[in-house]
């Protein structure tokens, strides 16, 4: 969760976490700035159920069945941590449920609070926990404040069973028979779903941070890093914190327009740091290139006056007249060497002709350094067919490299005329 300032609710006890030390206070309101909000919801149930019901209708099943077992009397709002789809028509869901006026007082509350606040169901923080220390094999995490403790089995991917346990004060007696309760719970989900569990770990709080009753349990529990917190005055080692920094801010309830606020405050000073480097990059660059464009200008300075240099001894040099004959017989040559031949010409069209047509004139011209050709024909074919087929032609010849000067295409009835002048460089 990053440096935000974090509120815990439990039992209708609010505490404020500022680094290393933890206040009672009245309400979150009176903390300004940005926060994040674990609340266990006074009355609230949590539970892992299968539903006959789709996935999208499971919320609405578990509201009727909390409340034909009497859990509620008025209307419930569902919190879903997970859901599961089991069979076409079966659901297994793990949520949270609360009385739909407690979530709509907290939502009012926050909506109406000046600073932005992400709440957190208690159980979001320790599913995420179990994600994060769970293995392949199933585990149980425990948490113990006052005089409850709250439990969750499961693995990475499923969440077996999540329930609370109660004690009625919290003497040492209550205690040793509230583990006891715990102990139960555990040994039934694995009777109940044929596993092992050897691995529970515990977490406390500033008022279970004396709790020895765990030390007499077995040795599969044991518990979570703790750290020390101030707390009234009072050096405590607890260890709930620490699952309250794995959770990341995406887990929690907010509104679209928070989760844009809560972003956009996170990476402000990512982007500014980020932006500051782009800066020193740019004008490193911008030297850089600038060093590198001054030396290519001298040396296109250079080059430019060299080639006036030439220029000036070559115009100062008559051309000697006794090789005059030799430099055109070389020119001649050289022309002569690139000229389309009459068989490469006639090469070139025949690869464009096709069946109905039929040359009745072909004229080459050699003039100069150009070479031009024309051709008369008919093709023997409806429009269509004549037609595609010299536009064919055409093509083919534009890609062999001729110029098309001139072109003409009449049709009758039967037939299509066509005449056809093209040119193609000696050079």
């Amino acid at each position: 969760m990053g440096h935000e300032k974090q509120i815990l609710e439990f039992e209708n006890l609010t505490y404020y976490v500022k680094g290393s030390k933890i206040d009672i206070i009245d309400r979150f309101e009176s903390v300004i700035g940005d926060k994040l909000f674990i609340c266990n919801f006074q009355g609230a149930v949590t539970r892992v159920m299968t539903i006959d019901a789709p996935v999208k209708y499971a919320e609405s099943m578990v509201i009727r069945k909390l409340q034909e077992e009497g859990e509620f009397d008025e209307p419930v709002t569902i919190l879903t941590h997970l859901k599961r789809k089991r069979g076409s028509k079966s659901t297994e869901i793990f949520f949270t449920a609360v009385k739909s006026k407690l979530y709509l007082q907290y939502q009012d509350r926050i909506e109406d609070h000046d600073d932005l606040v992400i709440l957190f169901p208690l159980y979001t923080i320790l599913f995420n926990f179990l994600k994060k220390v769970s293995s392949k094999d199933p585990c149980a995490v425990v948490f113990r404040h006052g005089r409850f403790a709250d439990i969750l089995v499961g693995t990475k991917k499923r969440v077996l069973f999540a329930s609370r346990c109660t004690g009625f004060d919290e003497s040492q007696e209550q205690i040793s028979s509230l583990w006891n309760m715990v102990e139960q719970d555990i040994s039934q989900v694995e009777k109940d779903n044929l596993i092992k569990i050897e691995k529970i770990i515990c977490l406390n709080w500033v008022d279970t941070c004396t709790d020895k009753a765990i030390q007499e349990l077995s040795s599969k529990y044991y518990a979570f890093n703790e750290e020390q917190i101030s707390f009234q005055d009072t050096i405590c080692d607890i260890s709930f914190l620490k699952a309250v920094r794995m959770v990341p801010a995406r887990m929690g309830i907010t509104k679209k327009t928070g989760w844009l606020l809560y972003y956009s405050r996170q990476f402000a000073h990512i982007a500014a740091f980020l932006l500051l480097l782009f800066s020193f990059g740019f004008i490193a660059f911008y030297f850089s290139y600038a060093n590198k464009t001054d030396v290519i200008e001298q040396d296109i300075v250079k080059v430019e006056e060299q080639i006036s240099k030439m220029n000036k001894q070559i115009a100062l040099k008559p051309l000697n007249k006794e090789f005059s004959s030799v430099f055109s017989f070389v020119n001649d040559l050289h022309l002569y060497k690139n000229t389309p031949s009459f068989k490469t010409i006639i090469h070139d069209m025949d690869t464009a002709v096709f069946e109905p047509l039929i040359l009745e004139n072909l004229k080459i011209n050699y003039t100069g350094k150009n070479v031009t050709t024309e051709i008369y024909g008919v093709i023997h074919s409806d429009f269509d067919s004549a037609y595609k087929g010299y536009q064919i032609l055409l093509k083919t010849l534009e890609k062999k490299g001729y110029i098309i000067t001139e072109n003409s295409f009449n049709t009758r009835i039967d037939q299509s005329e066509f005449k056809l002048i093209f040119s193609g460089s000696l050079l």
